[in-house]
């Protein structure tokens, strides 16, 4: 439900671009005949009920996507209104209301719950008044009764209007006097025209969208627009007397505030100050009126029902400064890496940038490695590889701040978590993010160069799985064998061969051979004068119940022994 109303409450905010306009046209424009003010007014009704997501350059809409489903779960919540002060203003307040890493739960995810069941709540109450409303009015016409046709005469009412949709009626006051076939003309008007079809959606429109003010002013604005319509349709081939006499028919039939006004299924005659006015100064619209109203509508379409286009070419320019402050942020967060390595290198490819307010929205793909010398070539030890993610930057005195990075995780298919948290345009290159290694790689790769070259050392840059490496279990070891030794000399690899470590600024080696049969060899000694810190000689022999593992310290001559029951990992017994 809450995805729900985020979705509507970006498209009430969109459509509130569109009514704001029409109300200005309506200002500016008072010669447009008014059923051209309807369709604008239906072209509201559109974008306030289907998810458009039509694109264009032209587009005065500033954000298709004020809100997204993020919000609930960004570290810091944030929107997307394309108006700057809007956003510095609204952003400012909601990051105090983020995720904090000891709460269990998201305060944004709480407040935009509320808001829904707060939402659900306006519409059952708008639907109750409507049900009262009607059965209300429908309980006073009981004994209307037959005039002609659809039209009926009712004792209980002081105003006409149409009621019904599928089998409109026109009701009349049983005082009305002998103008009555303007009123007829009037409603039968609405019929014509299917109004009585439209207001209805149109209240149907309102009760979904209750909480947009704007929404409530378009909705009495084109009610009023729906009447003048009907008027400029029945007065278009009157005289200015019979329009005299129309007007008059009009100031007889205005409406008293009753239950009528707030039933949507029914036309009372409301705004009857400027619809005489209307009436008496009604002109046929000139060639150039139409040709300008049709320019309107056209311009209405093309920038109102479509959205801002995204930025989707190859290439986007970067501001230094954040690629700088990506780069910091990948590399600190690979600092965290468990695996010791000397050399952290990161590479990404941004895709775009929302940049709005006090925080950046960055879609990148990223690779990350750890680099370290291992018989003397310097490999990737650990790494991740073409990555889709979004990170999160926050502007400081004019500088960038890496915040967070979101990885495409979550319950459901890597496809639709993608789709979830990633632009609709940007979908095909993340899916194929693998297109990007080769670009990510080089600029790992231009990483280890630097650190290489600031030792003034040459070396081979590669990755583990470019060589053929041996493991302690290529050989016949038992596995509990190898889980005992990886614990016992957890300084060493598995791996057969030297592995380099920075100590204190002192170069350390950690060797680890065998003879593929029972014996293994663990030697530490330092790079620079192959000084010996210390060597251990591991024999072992094993049986169908257990290993018998002795360890000689060869450099301080001390032995040990152990015992291993093979059907337990990891147990063993010293003896």
């Amino acid at each position: 439900m809450t995805e729900l109303f985020i979705k509507l409450l970006n498209m009430s905010i969109t459509a509130s671009y569109l009514i704001a306009a029409v109300l200005l046209i309506r200002i500016l424009a008072k010669k447009i005949p008014r059923k051209y003010i309807c369709l604008l007014w239906v072209l509201a009704g559109l974008r306030l009920t289907v998810p458009l997501e039509l694109e264009s350059a032209v587009s005065l809409i500033p954000s298709g996507h004020t809100v997204t489903k993020d919000i609930m779960n960004d570290y810091i919540p944030h929107i997307d209104s394309g108006i700057s002060m809007v956003d510095n203003t609204v952003n400012s307040v909601m990051v105090t209301s983020g995720a904090t890493t000891m709460a269990s739960a998201n305060p944004m995810q709480i407040y935009m719950g509320i808001l829904s069941i707060a939402w659900i709540v306006g519409i059952a109450v708008m639907a109750l008044l409507c049900a009262i409303s009607y059965v209300r009015l429908d309980i006073r016409l009981v004994h209307a009764k037959s005039l002609q046709g659809r039209v009926y005469l009712c004792h209980e009412i002081e105003t006409p209007f149409v009621l019904g949709i599928f089998r409109p009626r026109i009701y009349l006051p049983a005082s009305i006097d002998e103008e009555f076939h303007h009123v007829i003309a009037h409603e039968e008007a609405h019929i014509k025209r299917l109004d009585h079809v439209t207001k209805p959606l149109a209240y149907l429109i309102l009760m979904l969208h209750w909480f947009n003010p704007l929404v409530w002013v378009g909705f009495i604005m084109y009610c009023r627009d729906m009447e003048l319509a009907c008027d400029e349709k029945v007065v278009k081939d009157m005289t200015i007397d019979e329009r005299k006499e129309y007007s008059n028919a009009l100031l007889n039939c205005s409406i008293k505030h009753s239950a009528l006004s707030i039933c949507p299924l029914a036309f009372g005659e409301i705004g009857v100050k400027d619809r005489i006015v209307n009436v008496l100064h009604f002109n046929k619209p000139t060639k150039a009126i139409l040709t300008f109203t049709a320019a309107i509508t056209m311009v209405f379409v093309i920038c109102f029902m479509t959205n801002p286009s995204s930025l989707a070419t190859t290439e986007i320019a970067v501001d230094s400064d954040m690629d700088a402050a990506i780069s910091r942020g990948l590399l600190s967060e690979k600092d965290r890496d468990i695996v010791q390595a000397e050399c952290s290198a990161e590479g990404h490819k941004i895709l775009k940038v929302d940049e709005k307010g006090a925080i950046t929205k960055v879609y990148a793909i990223i690779s990350t490695r750890k680099y370290g010398f291992f018989d003397d070539k310097f490999l990737a030890r650990s790494e991740s590889n073409a990555i889709p993610v979004v990170i999160y930057l926050a502007k400081d005195n004019g500088s960038y701040r890496f915040q967070k990075i979101k990885y495409p995780t979550g319950d459901f298919s890597y496809e639709k978590v993608l789709k979830e948290i990633f632009p609709q345009n940007l979908y095909q290159k993340v899916l194929h993010s693998e297109d990007y290694s080769d670009q990510l790689e080089t600029q790992m790769e231009a990483y280890a160069k630097a650190y290489l070259d600031k030792l003034g050392r040459e070396a081979e840059i590669g990755r583990y799985g470019d060589y053929d490496f041996k493991n302690l279990s290529d050989y016949n070891f038992p596995i509990q064998v190898i889980g005992f030794l990886f614990e016992k000399y957890s300084d060493y690899d598995t791996w057969l061969g030297s592995n380099e470590r920075l100590i204190g600024g002192v170069r350390h080696v950690y060797q680890v051979s065998t003879d593929g049969k029972s014996t293994i060899t663990y030697h530490h000694y330092l790079k620079n004068s192959n000084k010996t810190i210390e060597k251990s000689i591991v024999t072992i022999s094993t049986n169908e119940k257990k290993a018998r593992i002795n360890c000689l310290n060869e450099t301080t001559k001390d032995s040990e022994h152990y015992e291993i029951a093979l059907k337990d990992d990891y147990f063993y017994q010293r003896q």
